[in-house]
């Protein structure tokens, strides 16, 4: 079994796990409040203010906010960039174009490559579909860095010289900031949009 055929294994059992888990996730409120009052008929499969903008229960004084974590950055994405594919040669500036796409039925597993350098994130902007499982090889080349993206949990440290996967399901749909969080500082950042699909 060649290195493309396990890839392809492992991306499609990380789409099932994580399909899983956002279906339980929902049934469960997890990513909205659901109404739960005595006399209210209480559903598995709704979920309050979800995709009302300015109603994130941490941010409310923010109009673009929608429901996240406490500490979370998800807003309305203001512009819309088309999710590139691989070889894409107009996407606008500084956005990532995926070195790999396998499509695995409703949801992609999309591979890029991302390096911090003089101090920046480059590309800095990451554009997928709803669902997708964002694949990241991230390369640390002149110094430490760490990626800390606050709405998904994912927080990692880079070596300078090395090299680090970071994996994670981009849902729900939104704009989202990622930056470096301790070592070089919250001014190093960078953009997910997750498009509606």
């Amino acid at each position: 079994m060649d290195q493309k055929q396990i890839k392809i294994i492992v991306g499609v059992a990380v789409v099932v796990v994580v399909g899983a888990l956002l279906a339980i996730g929902s049934n469960q409120g997890w990513f909205g409040a659901k109404s739960v009052t005595p006399e209210a008929n209480i559903s598995t499969t709704t979920t309050l203010n979800v995709n009302t903008p300015g109603t994130d229960v941490f941010r409310p004084e923010q109009k673009d906010a929608l429901p996240t974590v406490e500490g979370g950055t998800r807003v309305v994405a203001e512009e819309t960039i088309k999710t590139p594919e691989v070889g894409a040669s107009s996407t606008p500036k500084d956005v990532a174009v995926p070195t790999n796409v396998l499509e695995t039925g409703p949801s992609a597993f999309r591979q890029f490559e991302m390096k911090g350098e003089g101090g920046k994130y480059t590309p800095s902007t990451l554009v997928v579909n709803e669902g997708d499982v964002i694949d990241i090889n991230f390369t640390a080349v002149d110094a430490k860095y760490n990626v800390f993206f606050p709405d998904f949990g994912v927080y990692r440290t880079i070596e300078k010289g090395a090299s680090m996967k970071i994996q994670f399901q981009g849902y729900p749909f939104g704009k989202y900031g990622f930056y470096c969080k301790d070592i070089c500082g919250k001014e190093v950042t960078g953009t997910l949009i997750v498009n509606k699909k």
